[in-house]
C-alpha cells in the first residue's frame, strides 16, 4: 500500500488539502466561513480556488488512471442497481416484519422503482454494449415487481385513515 506522499504528483497538493489563491486561505471552498457575495472580487476568488482544487483533483486522478489495468472489468450499471433493488425491498421485507410502516412503505416503492427501470427504460439507453434482457430475466424482474407491489397495497388498505378531530374543518 502507497503512502500519502507515494500517491501526491511531483509539484501539485494534495487533493484534500485547500490551496491559497492570491495568499487568502479564508475563501477556501472547502472551509466553513462564507463567502460575501455581494463582492464580486471575493466572489471571483472564491471560484478560482475551487477550480484550481478540483484541478488538481482531476490532475491526480488522471495520473492513478495511466496506471490501472486496462484489462481491468468495469462493474455493470444495471447489476448494481438491480442488487440495489433487491437489497431495499429485502428491508421493507423486514420493515414490515417489524412493522415500521413508514420505512415499509418508502422500501417497497423505492425498490420497485428501480425494478421498473431495469425492465421498462434501461432497455432503450444508448449503452455500449446495448443492454438487454432475456424473457426469463425480465418475467423474474416483472414477479418481484409483482410482489412489491401487492405488499405496498396490503400496506396501504391496512393502514388506518387519519382521525379527523373536532377542530378540523369538513368538506
Amino acid at each position: 500500500m502507497k503512502s500519502a506522499a507515494e500517491n501526491e504528483l511531483p509539484g501539485s497538493i494534495s487533493a484534500n488539502e485547500p490551496s491559497n489563491v492570491q495568499g487568502s486561505a479564508r475563501f477556501s471552498p472547502n472551509s466553513e466561513c462564507r463567502v460575501d457575495l455581494t463582492r464580486p472580487s471575493s466572489v471571483c476568488i472564491w471560484a478560482e480556488q475551487g477550480f484550481i482544487v478540483a484541478y488538481h483533483r482531476a490532475e491526480k486522478l488522471s495520473y492513478h488512471l495511466r496506471d490501472m489495468d486496462a484489462t481491468a472489468e468495469m462493474p455493470d450499471a444495471m447489476e448494481i442497481i438491480y442488487q440495489k433493488a433487491l437489497t431495499i425491498g429485502t428491508s421493507g421485507v423486514v420493515d414490515e416484519y417489524m412493522e415500521n410502516e413508514g420505512s415499509e412503505a418508502a422500501s417497497y416503492s423505492k425498490a420497485t422503482v428501480l425494478l421498473s427501470f431495469i425492465v421498462e427504460e434501461a432497455t432503450n439507453l444508448p449503452l455500449n454494449p446495448p443492454f438487454s434482457l432475456t424473457p426469463a430475466e425480465k418475467k423474474r424482474i416483472q414477479t418481484y415487481i409483482n410482489y412489491l407491489q401487492t405488499h405496498q397495497s396490503q400496506f396501504l388498505t391496512s393502514a388506518p385513515f387519519p382521525k379527523l378531530s373536532a377542530d378540523s374543518p369538513t368538506k
